[in-house]
């Protein structure tokens, strides 16, 4: 696989949005959801290239292992590196979900992925939970205007998640006035569900 490299970042739609994501704070429901997870050994997060979550969990949380996986390359840059920090450049339906692997999955942009590969990916991610683990996926609703893709019908969403083997703990939707990460005005509108094995 291609590095990190500055021709290969040209081509990074991404770019822009992660690194005004590095001046952010770590999500308050993702802080939430750590505090039904018991063991903290291994985590993993769909969609970090920004790795301010990644660094939180081991850092604050004290992960031992903690796997990162997002398609922009600037997940291989320097911002952050541990030995205990795991980044792998991949599209979310290419990563090879180990099974009884982790103890806590961040869905941070599982909003992305592509609807025909959306009930085999969580099926992936409900395997790789370890008995207890925790999983918090966040999605973009409708009304969002801050973002023009990746969008879901909350029924969908709902839908998508019950046929899982997963409980749900809590679940909550916002809607605010934001602005997004190129510096736009407009609506956010997401549903945050977090749910445990």
């Amino acid at each position: 696989m291609e590095k990190f490299s500055p021709e290969k970042m040209k081509r990074d739609i991404w770019k822009q949005a992660i690194l005004s994501e590095r001046k952010g704070s770590v999500h308050p429901t993702m802080i939430r959801a750590l505090d039904k997870v018991v063991h903290k050994e291994s985590a993993l997060i769909l969609g970090d290239a920004c790795k301010v979550n990644s660094r939180y969990l081991i850092e604050e949380s004290g992960f031992q292992n903690v796997d990162n996986v997002d398609s922009s390359p600037l997940i291989n840059d320097d911002y952050y590196v541990s030995e205990k920090l795991h980044n792998h450049e991949a599209l979310f339906g290419d990563f090879n979900f180990p099974e009884n692997s982790y103890d806590f999955i961040y869905g941070k942009s599982i909003t992305f992925l592509h609807e025909k590969i959306l009930e085999k990916t969580l099926l992936k991610i409900e395997k790789s939970l370890k008995q207890g683990g925790v999983f918090i996926s966040t999605w973009l609703l409708p009304e969002t205007t801050t973002v023009l893709f990746g969008k879901w019908e909350k029924e969908k969403i709902e839908k998508s998640l019950k046929d899982l083997q997963l409980t749900i703990l809590f679940q909550q939707e916002i809607k605010q006035e934001a602005i997004n990460l190129l510096g736009e005005k407009g609506v956010s509108n997401y549903l945050e569900v977090v749910m445990k094995k």
